[in-house]
């Protein structure tokens, strides 16, 4: 319920805020396709199912198609599960960097894992920040709807203006006729649900137009009840103890 004396962007982050101080777990799944994708999602069919607590770390299994990742992310950190066992990002990065093929068909490769850490953010972050973006937010219905600007969507189409995974900081793709809406579900004063859609068109690799029309949707569960247990060697990689060691030899 809104309080007559709330705005809608004020209740929305209010809602989040009480989300980010608990635990909670999430279903987050996109549909359509066209682009690459923000929040670890590049493109239609993906779904990630996450958890999280408080000022601690995020635990993700994301899949599209046929391949599944595992990871976990910490302070702008990431372990994810190889074939190999955990390896941190720094670590498939140096691998890919290397020829050793990082985690193609193995998940995640080197590249892609460091570009996750670095824009990941939990449901409770990501829609503060689309609160604080969005414009004309009003009450619809069940629902609290906004528009993005121009700038938020692009970012979200390209990774926060990076470009493609693997291309060793090339140019990101031109967009072109951004638009995106976003709407919020609160209640009982936590946020349950959110969804984002964003259309553009996209320069394609062979000079072609490739129109863009995705929605993800991330759905809230468990609020207060989740509990994660990270796998040991995952949270040694995120402390970065095996660089320490090779620290201490020399």
């Amino acid at each position: 319920m809104l309080r007559a004396e709330d705005s809608p962007a004020d209740s929305v982050k209010a809602a989040a805020k009480k989300l980010a101080d608990s635990n909670y777990s999430w279903t987050s799944s996109s549909t359509g396709g066209g682009g690459g994708g923000g929040g670890g999602n590049r493109g239609g069919g993906a779904k990630t199912e996450g958890m999280t607590e408080k000022d601690g770390p995020a635990i993700l299994k994301t899949s599209f198609g046929e391949n599944t990742s595992e990871s976990v992310i910490k302070a702008g950190k990431v372990a994810v599960k190889t074939a190999d066992g955990w390896k941190s990002g720094e670590e498939l990065a140096n691998r890919d960097g290397d020829g050793g093929g990082g985690g193609r068909g193995r998940g995640f490769g080197g590249a892609f894992a460091a570009r996750m850490a670095e824009n990941f953010k939990a449901p409770a972050a990501e829609a503060t920040t689309l609160a604080e973006t969005a414009k004309d937010l009003k009450k619809d219905g069940d629902a609290i709807t906004g528009t993005l600007s121009e700038e938020a969507v692009k970012a979200r189409l390209t990774f926060g203006g990076r470009g493609r995974a693997g291309g060793g900081g090339g140019n990101a793709p031109a967009i072109s006729d951004a638009k995106g809406t976003v709407k919020f579900w609160v209640k009982d004063g936590v946020l349950t649900k959110y969804e984002v859609n964003v259309t553009g068109k996209r320069e394609g690799r062979d000079g072609n137009t490739v129109d863009i029309n995705r929605t993800n949707t991330t759905e809230i569960k468990d609020v207060g009840k989740t509990k994660l247990e990270v796998p040991a060697e995952a949270a040694a990689k995120l402390k970065g103890e095996k660089a320490e060691e090779k620290k201490s030899e020399k």
